[in-house]
């Protein structure tokens, strides 16, 4: 039996903190909670510019199942906010 993983979840929110080693990023949410996510090693330098910015951005999360059947949240990928995202004059 096959757990499936959760749906892709997109939350607005700023990276409150970053570790490299474990690849976990800490995002704080506009409701004050933290969540902790795994993120791609790809992704670091990106987080870690974000880290000096308290700027809220719009991070798509999801819920996955390892081998094992442990639940995670990874980060799926990470964006400006919307309103700039419609502004084409950048």
């Amino acid at each position: 039996d096959r757990n499936l993983d959760g749906p892709p979840e997109i939350h607005i929110a700023a990276v409150n903190g970053l570790v490299k080693h474990n690849r976990t990023v800490y995002l704080k949410l506009a409701s004050s909670k933290i969540m902790l996510a795994y993120f791609n090693q790809n992704h670091f330098l990106r987080l870690h510019d974000l880290l000096e910015s308290d700027e809220p951005r719009q991070f798509t999360l999801q819920q996955k199942y390892d081998a094992g059947g442990k639940k995670d949240i990874y980060l799926i990928s990470f964006e400006e906010c919307s309103e700039k995202l419609l502004d084409f004059s950048a």
